[in-house]
C-alpha cells in the first residue's frame, strides 16, 4: 500500500471515531443507558482502529512521534476522546449505582412481603385455634377436665407465638431502610393485637365460668409474662413479649466457662422473664450438659447452683496455662503449608477471645509470649512482618495488638491462595488408559505434540513478533494488520526467524508434526496442494521449505496383514502376503 491510501484509512478511522462521539453525546443528552454503553464501546474500539492506522502510517513514511504534524494528530485524538470518554463513563457509573440501588430495594422489598405474608398465616393458625377454644369454653357441656386442657393447650399457644415473632425478627433484622422498618414494624404490631384480643377474651371467658385462668398445670406454672406478681409482668394480662434467644450451652469446657456466664446473663436473667426458682431450673435442664450437668443434678438453689460451677470451672490461672500451652505445642507452620498457618492463626484468635472474656487479654502482650507466636509462623510470614515494622510508625509495632492484626491480614490472603489451590485441583483431568487391541498388527505410534492456543483475549504485558507492530493487546499472527499489509516474502521471513510452521503457524512444532494437517486442508493457490498456509504462497526466503506435498505426508497406521500358504513346484509350502 502507497502512503496515500495509508492516509486515507487513517483519516477514515479518525472520522468514524468523530461520528461515534457524536452519536455518544446525543446518547448521553437523551438519557438513553443502552445506547450510550454501545456507542461508547464503538468509542473506544473506533480509537484503537484509529491509532492503528496512525501507528502504520508512520511505519510506512518511517516518521517520528516528535514530528510536528503528527503530535497535533495524536493531541487531537486524545483532546477529543478523553472529555467525551469520561463524561460517558461518570454516565454508565451512576446509572449503575441507581440499578444496584434499585434492585437492592426490589430484594428488600420482596423479602419483606415473604415475611409479613408468612407472619400473618402463623398467627391466623393459632387464631383460629383460640376460636375453636373460645367455642370450647362458651359451649354447655363445659367441665372443670376442660378447663385444665385449655389453660394447657393456651400455654403451648402461646409459646408458639413468642417463636413465630422471634422468626419474623430474625428474618428481617438485615433491613434497616426506615420505610421498610416501619410497615414490618405495623404488620407485626398489628398481629399482636389481634392475637393479644383473643387471648384476653379467651380469658375472660374463662373467668366467667369461674375457672381462674392462672392455676398450676402438673406441677408448672403458666407462663409468667401473664402472672401479675411475676418478675417479668407489668400488671397488664395478656401482654405478649418474643423471647429473644436460646439458652447458652455449657459442656465443661473450661476455657468458654467466662463467655457462658456472660451469655447466660444476657439472655436470661437481664430479660427479667423469671424468677430465680424458674432460672435454677433452666440452669440445671436446658443450659448444662456431661459432666456440669451430672454435677448440679441434685442442687435446687440457684445460687448454691452457681457457687458450685464457679467453684469447678472458674479458675482464671488454669485458663491462662491452658492457653499458653496451646500456643507453645503448635508445630512451627511450614513454608508452604496454608492449611495449616490458617489453623494457627483461627488458635490464636480464640486463645485471644477466651482470655478477654476473662479480662486477662494482657497476658498475650508479654515479650516472651507474643516471640513465641511470632516464631512458629513460617519464615516468609516473619520476614514480611519485620518489613511491615521498620515501615511503621506505631509506637506499639512491637506488642501483640501489631502482631495478631497483622496474622489477620496474611490470613485472609492466604485462605485466597487456598481457595484458588483446591480450585486447580478440580480442573486436573482423569486420565484414561486405553487398551491394545488383539489379533491386529500395530506400527509404532509417534506421540505428536498437542497444539498449544493462547489466549487472544488476554492483555498482559505482549509483544507481537511481528517488527513495526505496536499493538499491545495479544492476538494471533494471522489478526497482525502489521503482517497482513506485508508481502509473501516478508511475511516468510518473520515465519522463518521465529520458527513457526508454515501452516498454522505455531511455535510448538514444525510443519511435519503439525496436528491441523488432519482438518485442515492444503494450499488451493493455483492448484499448489502443498502443505503450508495460503498467506505464504509464492514466498522465496533462503531456508524456508515449503515443498512438502500431501503426496508425501506419510502417516504410520494400524494395519492388518492378510496371509496364506501357497505350494511351490518343488512341493514345499511358504506363507506369502
Amino acid at each position: 500500500m502507497s502512503e496515500h491510501e495509508f492516509r486515507l484509512q487513517r483519516n477514515l478511522a479518525m472520522s468514524a471515531l468523530k461520528k461515534s462521539a457524536s452519536k455518544l453525546r446525543d446518547a448521553i443528552d437523551g438519557n438513553n443507558e443502552r445506547r450510550v454503553a454501545k456507542f461508547h464501546k464503538d468509542l473506544k474500539d473506533n480509537k484503537t482502529v484509529t491509532m492503528e492506522r496512525h501507528l502504520q502510517l508512520l511505519t510506512k513514511t518511517r516518521m517520528s512521534l516528535d514530528d510536528p504534524d503528527e503530535a497535533t494528530f495524536l493531541e487531537e485524538v486524545d483532546s477529543f476522546f478523553d472529555d467525551i470518554n469520561e463524561e460517558a463513563e461518570i454516565y454508565l457509573d451512576e446509572r449503575r449505582k441507581e440499578n444496584r440501588e434499585a434492585d437492592r430495594k426490589r430484594k428488600i422489598q420482596q423479602k419483606q412481603n415473604v415475611a409479613i405474608t408468612e407472619l400473618e398465616a402463623e398467627y391466623s393458625m393459632l387464631c383460629q385455634e383460640l376460636d375453636e377454644h373460645l367455642c370450647q369454653v362458651t359451649s354447655d357441656n363445659f367441665t372443670e377436665d376442660d378447663s385444665m386442657f385449655v389453660l394447657a393447650e393456651l400455654q403451648k399457644i402461646e409459646l408458639k407465638a413468642d417463636q413465630v415473632t422471634n422468626k419474623f425478627n430474625h428474618r428481617t433484622e438485615t433491613i434497616t431502610d426506615a420505610d421498610n422498618v416501619n410497615q414490618l414494624a405495623a404488620a407485626k404490631s398489628a398481629q399482636i393485637q389481634m392475637f393479644t384480643k383473643k387471648v384476653s377474651d379467651l380469658r375472660k371467658s374463662l373467668t366467667k365460668k369461674g375457672y381462674s385462668p392462672l392455676p398450676s398445670i402438673n406441677g408448672s406454672m403458666i407462663h409468667p409474662r401473664y402472672s401479675p406478681g411475676s418478675s417479668g409482668g407489668n400488671g397488664n394480662q395478656g401482654h405478649l413479649r418474643s423471647k429473644k434467644l436460646e439458652p447458652p450451652k455449657f459442656n465443661g469446657n473450661l476455657r468458654s466457662y467466662t463467655t457462658f456466664k456472660r451469655a447466660f446473663k444476657d439472655i436470661i436473667i437481664d430479660s427479667e422473664c423469671y424468677n430465680e426458682r424458674q432460672m435454677a431450673h433452666i440452669l440445671r435442664v436446658e443450659c448444662l450438659t456431661g459432666e456440669p450437668k451430672n454435677l448440679c443434678e441434685n442442687i435446687l438453689d440457684y445460687q448454691q447452683l452457681w457457687g458450685k460451677l464457679d467453684e469447678v470451672y472458674q479458675d482464671e490461672p488454669r485458663v491462662v496455662h491452658l492457653v499458653l500451652d496451646d500456643i507453645s505445642g503448635f508445630k512451627k507452620v511450614g513454608e508452604k503449608d496454608y492449611d495449616q498457618f490458617i489453623r494457627y492463626v483461627d488458635m490464636v484468635e480464640k486463645a485471644y477471645l477466651d482470655l478477654s472474656a476473662m479480662g486477662n487479654a494482657d497476658v498475650l502482650d508479654h515479650p516472651q509470649t507474643g516471640r513465641t507466636i511470632e516464631t512458629k509462623c513460617p519464615e516468609w510470614f516473619q520476614l514480611s512482618l519485620n518489613e511491615r515494622r521498620d515501615g511503621s510508625d506505631d509506637a506499639d509495632k512491637e506488642g501483640f495488638p501489631f502482631l495478631f492484626n497483622f496474622m489477620k491480614l496474611k490470613r485472609k490472603g492466604v485462605r485466597k491462595i487456598a481457595s484458588m489451590k483446591e480450585e486447580d485441583k478440580k480442573k486436573v483431568p482423569e486420565v484414561k488408559s486405553k487398551k491394545a487391541t488383539v489379533n491386529t498388527v500395530q506400527s509404532t505410534q509417534v506421540s505428536k505434540p498437542k497444539y498449544k492456543q493462547y489466549n487472544a483475549n488476554s492483555s498482559s504485558s505482549f509483544r507481537c513478533i511481528v517488527p513495526g507492530c505496536k499493538y499491545t493487546r495479544k492476538h494471533y499472527l494471522s489478526e497482525c494488520n502489521v503482517w497482513k499489509s506485508m508481502d509473501e516474502n516478508d511475511k516468510g521471513k518473520v515465519v522463518l526467524d521465529n520458527k513457526l510452521c508454515v501452516l498454522c503457524f505455531s511455535k510448538q512444532h514444525d510443519i511435519s508434526a503439525c496436528p491441523r494437517k488432519s482438518n485442515w486442508k492444503t494450499c488451493d493457490v493455483d492448484g499448489c496442494n502443498q502443505w503450508h498456509s495460503r498467506k505464504l504462497h509464492g514466498a522465496k526466503v533462503p531456508g524456508l521449505v515449503l515443498a512438502m506435498t500431501a503426496a508425501t505426508d506419510l502417516k504410520e497406521e494400524s494395519v492388518i496383514l492378510l496371509m496364506q500358504r501357497a505350494q511351490l513346484p518343488t512341493g514345499t509350502s511358504c506363507q506369502v502376503f
